[in-house]
């Protein structure tokens, strides 16, 4: 079994492209013109690059400890991802179908990197979460989910800086929740204010699914 990413350049091009392609077929979105859908998969291709790279090794002893969860099922897809790390396609398709097409697949994966909650050693709560981050790229939740880790381990003001770096990656009223807190708990109002701010708005403009996180945003607000 391969150790980690040791693809060569041409197997992570094709790889990066086919990742990219079924996340931008998953978001659905519609666009006006062909430039402005090719400059929108541009930007997913960067971003995904960016976490493929940066969770190279961690990703892989994250998988491990994945496959000894708890959790069945993310332990089986866990394993058939780890067992074909070395070619790039078969483990795009593992996504697919295992990921991509499975609608609960974030809940029971977020489960059950949540189980290393609190396990007492945070490189492994940094692997588990590295494999959330890379299966699911364009969701806010696996990035709140890193920045908590980061709060614990390195203090407010480290994840203040994370915070600025994907804050506006992402737009996410969930993510801007999470970010205001961290950024009102280092008296950073400004920053606070401005996500806070973008999150009201979004949430009033959404038909619906923002409920619960609207509440939070709201009584946030309040501190201002």
């Amino acid at each position: 079994m391969p150790e980690n990413l040791n693809l060569n350049q041409h197997e992570f091009d094709a790889y990066l492209e086919e990742l990219t392609d079924m996340v931008v077929r998953q978001q659905g979105l519609q666009f006006g013109t062909y430039k402005e859908a090719q400059r929108h998969v541009e930007e997913v291709k960067a971003k995904l690059k960016k976490i493929l790279l940066q969770n190279n090794t961690t990703f892989v002893e994250g998988l491990r400890h994945l496959i000894g969860a708890g959790d069945q099922i993310v332990a089986e897809i866990a394993k058939k991802i780890f067992d074909n790390l070395d070619t790039p396609s078969k483990v795009a398709d593992i996504i697919e179908v295992e990921i991509v097409q499975r609608k609960n697949a974030l809940e029971l994966f977020t489960k059950a990197v949540n189980g290393f909650y609190g396990c007492g050693d945070f490189h492994v709560e940094e692997c588990v979460l590295s494999v959330l981050l890379t299966l699911f790229p364009m969701e806010p939740q696996p990035f709140a989910c890193y920045g908590t880790m980061i709060w614990r381990k390195d203090g407010i003001a480290e994840a203040a800086a994370y915070y600025k770096k994907i804050v506006d990656m992402f737009e996410s009223p969930v993510l801007d929740y999470f970010a205001a807190d961290c950024y009102l708990k280092s008296e950073n109002k400004a920053d606070a204010k401005r996500v806070l701010d973008r999150a009201m708005l979004a949430v009033s403009n959404a038909s619906d699914g923002y409920d619960d996180v609207g509440q939070l945003i709201r009584l946030l607000s309040r501190q201002l």
